[in-house]
């Protein structure tokens, strides 16, 4: 069990598998989060990214899955919940769950897997929002879950692919991101072939090194008429450009944080 989120007296503890236990710290209290077993394959295990501490409820982000857990009773004898909502993005290098600035609502910022040699260049970092359930406040007998299930994509910013060390990605709750994006193999020899319908000027051009990526989705600093529209991605889905602020010529970034107050 490793620590995962601590906010205020509460600390949550997960394990690689399928268990958070949020804890009291000062009352000494706590309860367990236990989501179906078997869902992690046997070669990569369910790692953790990261829980939030949510409207009435906790979210519990893995390598392959989400779960939404109602508000637990914390007790002397803990308890064991199951998730009441869970969606899978398949296998992805990095995921940021954040809690917008407008509203209830949680932004999702995921990159898929991207160091596999034999998918084309091209590649996207998505986000997605969980919107609050309107039947929560209507409904209180049944416990509807606080949010509605699945994630609804909002914006891509196109990427490209290619082998890195620091894969986490960084959103904040205004929608600005960031995230390291590999070197371009296109750079070393290997050229993608452009079927995902993204415009070449679109992604930015990079130079062979990793870079320090920047981007505005959709929210107070960005509109939704700021990208561009294309059919193949989704009714509604905008597109959006991003900014390398910095590259690296030694290609050895291993970690990434980024604060949007800043």
């Amino acid at each position: 069990m490793k620590p995962t989120k601590l906010e205020g007296d509460l600390l949550a503890v997960s394990d690689e598998i399928a268990q958070t236990v949020v804890w009291n710290w000062r009352k000494r209290t706590s309860a367990i989060l236990k989501q179906p077993d078997g869902e992690a394959g046997i070669w990569q295990p369910n790692r953790i990214i990261q829980v939030v501490f949510a409207c009435h409820s906790i979210l519990v982000v893995r390598a392959c899955s989400i779960h939404l857990f109602l508000y637990p009773q914390l007790q002397e004898t803990p308890l064991t919940y199951p998730p009441i909502a869970q969606h899978s993005f398949g296998w992805i290098d990095g995921v940021c769950v954040t809690p917008t600035r407008t509203g209830p609502s949680l932004s999702i910022l995921l990159r898929g897997e991207s160091d596999d040699p034999w998918s084309s260049g091209l590649h996207s970092l998505d986000q997605y929002t969980l919107l609050p359930n309107p039947d929560v406040a209507a409904d209180q007998e049944l416990c509807p879950a606080p949010y509605i299930f699945p994630p609804h994509l909002v914006a891509k910013v196109p990427a490209v692919r290619g082998s890195l060390r620091c894969r986490n990605v960084v959103l904040g709750p205004c929608g600005t991101a960031a995230w390291i994006q590999p070197q371009d193999r296109a750079a070393a020899g290997l050229a993608w072939a452009g079927d995902e319908g993204y415009p070449l000027q679109a992604i930015y051009p990079i130079s062979g090194n990793e870079s320090l990526m920047v981007a505005a989705f959709p929210g107070p600093l960005a509109g939704d008429g700021d990208g561009w529209k294309q059919d193949n991605v989704g009714v509604g889905v905008v597109c959006t450009r991003s900014t390398a602020v910095f590259t690296n010529g030694l290609n050895n970034w291993t970690a990434l944080d980024y604060d949007e107050e800043s």
